[in-house]
């Protein structure tokens, strides 16, 4: 089986959600104006730290209005591509999107509605598995590809919690935003930076960067 690895605060855009609830939709356009272009999470009127604090003790009212954002194109994309590469090799065809629910408690029939909304994209041979763990159950599942908005934290912490070894995800990618940069360096330092990032995790995880605007909301697009 093939699994590929997301959570719901990276296939909707649960950071854009929080801002409305603390600013309002009039101060939220001020700060949205560059949203999809941001180099980090430090936005206009409310600093990181200030930003972080409040993102950690989020709760379902972050997702009253679920926006689902560009990545999930990907994962669907990729999860046919590698169904059809395991047919065309003699596997099963078998691929399941394992979507971790964590923090948000849902009850069962909103969880139906959530694997529902993304099975009608994929062929039956493709499953969608809702989960609930704290940490990246990598010790249950065999995971291929994660799609984390946040993946180098949650990486760190495996490697520091569990002492990952070198090689530990050698064979997996993990795919997260550009927007690690602080204090506005130029592109061209911007370039650099990520480069050094890849190649630091490289004994542990292969990582692959995407633009931000692939896991942020397009106010401009209708939900």
């Amino acid at each position: 089986m093939i699994y590929i690895y997301s959570d719901l605060d990276s296939i909707y855009d649960t950071r854009y959600n929080l801002l409305e609830l603390l600013l309002g939709k009039k101060l939220l356009n001020d700060i949205t104006r560059n949203y999809n272009s941001r180099m980090n999470d430090d936005f206009k009127l409310i600093p990181e730290d200030i930003f972080k604090y409040y993102y950690r003790k989020r709760d379902l009212r972050v997702m009253y209005k679920p926006r689902p954002v560009m990545i999930q194109e990907y994962i669907l994309s990729k999860i046919l591509d590698l169904s059809q590469t395991s047919l065309s090799r003699g596997g099963d065809g078998q691929v399941t999107f394992l979507i971790n629910t964590f923090p948000y408690l849902l009850h069962d029939s909103k969880k139906e509605l959530f694997k529902s909304y993304f099975l009608k994209h994929l062929p039956k041979r493709t499953n969608v598995e809702l989960i609930t763990y704290e940490d990246i159950p990598y010790k249950k599942y065999d995971i291929s590809e994660f799609v984390l908005y946040d993946g180098l934290e949650k990486i760190d912490k495996l490697i520091k919690k569990d002492k990952i070894k070198y090689g530990k995800f050698s064979d997996s990618l993990l795919v997260i935003p550009d927007n690690l940069i602080k204090n506005g360096p130029s592109f061209e330092d911007r370039d650099t930076i990520l480069k050094q990032l890849e190649m630091i995790y490289k004994p542990f995880i292969n990582i692959e960067f995407c633009s931000v605007s692939f896991f942020s909301y397009d106010k401009n697009t209708p939900t």
